[in-house]
C-alpha cells in the first residue's frame, strides 16, 4: 500500500456487492478503467447515524491522487494504543505533521486536528444550544397550554355559576368549591400528559421498528412529564377555582 501498488481493500458491504458467492482475495476491481487486485477485506462494523461504514474501498494514496487528482482534502486517522496516551499521541502527530509540511516554529498549524475530546466538546456545545432552545420552546408551550387551561376553567365556572350558588346555599364551604375546580384542572392537564406520553411511546416504537436506532422512554421522564402536567393544572387552575369559591350564593343562583 505504501509503495502505491494497484491493490485494494474492501469493506464488508463492498464484498457482498462485488463477490457475494466467492472469495474476493486475488480478484480484480476496476476503478475508472484501472484494475485493482483485492488483497484484503474489513470486518463488518455496522451502522452509524450517518449510515453504513461497511461500503468502504481503500486504495493507496498515490493511486487515488493519480485517478482523482490532488483537489480533495486528506484525512489521516490515528489511534492511540492506550487511552491515557491520547495527549502524547496528539503532540507527536502535530510534531510530525508540522515537520512534514514544513511549518516554521513561529507559524500556526496549517492543518486541522480533531480528537475524540474535541469532537465531544463540539457535540456538547451543539447539544447545549439545542437544550436551551428546547427549554425555551417547552416553556412557551407550557405557558400557552396553561393559559388555555385557565380559560377553559373560567368558562366552566361561568357555565356552572348556578350550580355553584346552589351548592353554596346548601352549605358547601368555599374550600370545597376551590378544591373541586383545582382537581378538575389537574385532571384535565393529566389527561393531556397521558396522551402526550402515549404519542411519545408510539413514536419510540416506530423508531425501533423502522430504523436502526434504539429509543426508549425512561421511567423518570414519565414521572417528570406527569408531575409537570399536574403542576400546570394546579398553577393555572387556582385562579378560576378561587373565583368560583368567592361567588356570592344569592347572586350565583340568580345567574341565567
Amino acid at each position: 500500500m505504501i509503495a502505491g501498488a494497484d491493490v485494494i481493500v474492501l469493506g464488508a458491504e463492498a464484498v457482498d456487492a462485488f463477490f457475494p458467492a466467492e472469495n474476493p482475495i486475488g480478484q480484480t476491481v476496476r476503478i475508472k478503467n484501472r484494475a485493482f487486485r483485492v488483497i484484503g477485506t474489513l470486518e463488518r462494523r455496522g451502522q452509524t447515524m450517518n449510515g453504513s461504514i461497511d461500503g468502504i474501498l481503500s486504495i493507496p494514496l498515490t493511486r487515488f491522487q493519480l485517478i482523482y487528482g490532488n483537489r480533495f482534502s486528506l484525512n489521516i486517522t490515528v489511534m492511540a494504543r492506550q487511552p491515557d496516551k491520547i495527549s502524547t499521541c496528539e503532540d507527536e502527530v502535530v510534531s510530525i505533521l508540522r515537520k512534514a509540511r514544513g511549518v516554521p516554529p513561529q507559524d500556526e498549524n496549517d492543518f486541522e486536528l480533531f480528537t475524540n475530546r474535541s469532537v465531544q466538546e463540539q457535540f456538547d456545545h451543539i447539544m447545549g444550544v439545542i437544550t436551551l432552545g428546547g427549554l425555551f420552546v417547552t416553556s412557551l408551550s407550557l405557558l400557552i397550554g396553561g393559559i388555555g387551561v385557565m380559560n377553559i376553567m373560567l368558562v366552566a365556572v361561568t357555565e356552572r355559576t348556578n350550580e355553584i350558588g346552589l351548592r353554596r346555599a346548601v352549605g358547601a364551604r368555599r374550600r370545597r368549591i376551590l378544591g373541586q375546580f383545582v382537581t378538575e384542572a389537574v385532571i384535565l392537564t393529566l389527561i393531556g400528559g397521558v396522551l402526550g406520553l402515549a404519542a411519545g411511546g408510539l413514536l419510540t416504537w416506530v423508531i425501533n421498528v423502522f430504523t436502526t436506532l434504539q429509543a426508549h422512554v425512561p421511567g423518570s421522564s414519565v414521572v417528570a412529564a406527569l408531575l409537570t402536567a399536574g403542576g400546570i393544572g394546579l398553577v393555572f387552575g387556582i385562579y378560576p377555582a378561587y373565583r368560583a369559591s368567592r361567588l356570592d350564593p344569592v347572586e350565583a343562583m340568580r345567574h341565567e
